[in-house]
């Protein structure tokens, strides 16, 4: 039987970042030939996948429920080892989970029993454990601050909206100190207004980010994609479909790719 890797070792495992002149890069990532299937299972879920995902760009993963979104978010993790082929962050295999990649969820993965400041501050610990305590609390705040979080400090998650919630993941990424993000539709339980503040969050932390982050981005919209994304894989049937290189495109062109997005919807449609 196939052996996933045990989720307590996400603290525990640091990777290596590639340093130019002094400062951490955000790291490429690339998929060869890689298929995967869950144990036991008979059907494979990804298939022959080949895919680049450049330095510090930012790239979404669109396709229906039940493509392998997700499994293809957990393989970059480091959660699940493929089947077949070779995945590479950076030249370096993710043979285990890492801080150097954060995994961002529909449901926040924050304590109950700590305080919105007490669960980045421990983040924060774990990523920099030669930080003295008070240093770490300042940086917590730091970080809530820059998600517009600084009043809700003292406050427990269950006391917190979707909204909130999603902008602690995001500070939690940051303590963490991740330049990979890989994000599992993190805004699809949001109202339209909260989610459009959302994405614009998210694309302000992208482009601000002083370390360089590479962002992977799985959803089954697409207007989100559109709005967010540099680069779309369209994922159908085990395998990436298509790609499609949206930088530069002014508002026409971006109107014409979107009919090519759901026509491709469409057409899985008629298949079925």
């Amino acid at each position: 039987m196939k052996k996933l890797n045990p989720p307590n070792q996400i603290f525990t495992k640091k990777t290596k970042t590639q340093i130019l002149d002094g400062k951490k890069t955000a790291p490429n990532v690339l998929l060869e030939n890689v298929s995967y299937s869950y144990p036991d299972a008979k059907e494979t879920v990804l298939e022959g996948m080949n895919i680049q995902f450049d330095s510090g760009s930012f790239n979404v993963v669109l396709g229906r429920s039940g493509d392998g979104k997700s499994t293809l978010l957990r393989l970059v993790a480091g959660l699940y080892q493929p089947d077949k082929g070779e995945i590479f962050i950076s030249g370096e295999k993710p043979l285990y989970p890492s801080l150097d990649r954060s995994l961002i969820f529909q449901q926040t993965q924050l304590f109950p029993w700590m305080k919105l400041e007490q669960n980045i501050n421990f983040v924060y610990k774990k990523a920099h454990p030669e930080v003295d305590s008070k240093t770490a609390r300042n940086k917590a705040v730091q970080l809530l601050q820059n998600v517009d979080l600084e009043k809700f400090v003292n406050m427990y998650p269950y006391q917190l909206s979707g909204g909130m919630l999603q902008r602690a993941a995001f500070a939690a990424s940051m303590a963490q100190g991740a330049s990979l993000w890989l994000m599992d539709e993190p805004f699809a339980a949001l109202d339209p207004d909260t989610r459009a503040k959302a994405r614009q969050l998210i694309l302000d932390i992208w482009k601000n980010g002083e370390a360089g982050r590479t962002m992977i981005f799985v959803t089954h919209d697409v207007d989100e994609t559109l709005e967010l994304a540099q680069k779309v894989y369209y994922l159908e049937n085990k395998k990436i479909k298509k790609e499609l290189d949206l930088r530069g495109l002014n508002e026409d062109k971006r109107f014409i790719m979107r009919k090519t997005l759901i026509n491709l919807f469409w057409s899985n449609d008629e298949k079925e």
